[in-house]
């Protein structure tokens, strides 16, 4: 009898609770109106919310097939959901993977000539834009698709066997079950999936890539004294975990993308650190941290 697992996501009594009859499931209903679903096999992580009951939950039960939910709640409403799907989309697949934004992306689109796509981080309030690199081809010259300054991908590493979650069993596994507040459930389309799954398994990481070409915007609405001149003439400024260094002459960006949150005054805010890095080389020459309790907000050089 000893304790496998303690969760506490609601603050209102429970009075119903169910296991799926495939034993995948969870089901708890309580005092808030909602149902949380928690997925067994993953040490009961959350993995759904029913939230459509205006009152108490009463009672709740699953069909025989475990892939829907029924509720009865304080006002006399009956209602049904459906269940997250089972089948993993993500083995086997390969992906690319580009770092920039700080926050959550919440959107991406190309342009009319799929030579650049277009990213909207939420919190960060930037837009970059990405330059289409086809099989690592640029203005006529075969260059790598790392250079200094970019952001590299995961490319043929991304679906490595060990992940850093031990409930998942792979990395792309932990990457599409990452949760940015907005619940996604799939269609149960059973020979798609099973097409689908074959299909990605046979697939290689793709050969195309994409360049942080330019970021528009400026983080300006909290932060202060945090744009410079260099000796040279750039405008060094950042925006959302990107340092920018603006060639006003030719036009163009070069960015510093050591940092993984958000930076203020040239330094990251949640466990803050400080980044010394060249201009020319955009290389970190020196990371200082394990100083400071909050966001540096202000630096300066004897």
């Amino acid at each position: 009898m000893t304790e496998v697992v303690h969760i506490k996501d609601r603050k209102e009594v429970i009075h119903e609770l169910k296991f799926s009859p495939d034993s995948s499931f969870l089901a708890v209903g309580s005092n808030d109106g909602l149902v949380d679903i928690y997925a067994v096999a993953q040490r009961f992580k959350k993995v759904g919310e029913c939230s459509r009951s205006t009152s108490f939950i009463t009672h709740l039960d699953w069909s025989v097939d475990s892939r829907f939910l029924q509720t009865n709640d304080g006002t006399g409403e009956r209602l049904f959901y459906r269940m997250p799907g089972q089948v993993r989309y993500s083995s086997g697949a390969k992906f690319k993977k580009y770092t920039g934004h700080s926050a959550h992306v919440t959107n991406v689109r190309w342009s009319n000539d799929l030579q650049w796509v277009i990213s909207t981080g939420g919190a960060d309030h930037a837009v970059f834009q990405w330059r289409f690199l086809p099989e690592g081809v640029m203005n006529g010259v075969l260059e790598p698709l790392l250079q200094e300054g970019y952001a590299d991908s995961n490319s043929g590493e991304s679906d490595s066997d060990v992940s850093d979650v031990a409930e998942l069993d792979s990395d792309i596994e932990q990457e599409s079950q990452t949760n940015y507040e907005r619940q996604v459930y799939k269609e149960d389309l059973p020979q798609l999936k099973k097409k689908l799954i074959g299909s990605l398994k046979r697939q290689k990481a793709p050969e195309e890539g994409l360049r942080l070409q330019f970021v528009h915007g400026y983080r300006g609405f909290d932060c202060r004294n945090n744009l410079f001149y260099t000796q040279t003439g750039e405008v060094v400024f950042h925006v959302a975990a990107v340092a920018v260094i603006y060639h006003r002459l030719q036009h163009s960006q070069q960015f510093y993308l050591g940092h993984d949150d958000d930076i203020l005054s040239l330094a990251v805010g949640r466990d803050p650190a400080i980044h010394v890095w060249d201009i020319q080389s955009l290389k970190c020459l020196s990371l200082l941290k394990g100083h400071h309790s909050k966001g540096v907000c202000a630096l300066d050089f004897t």
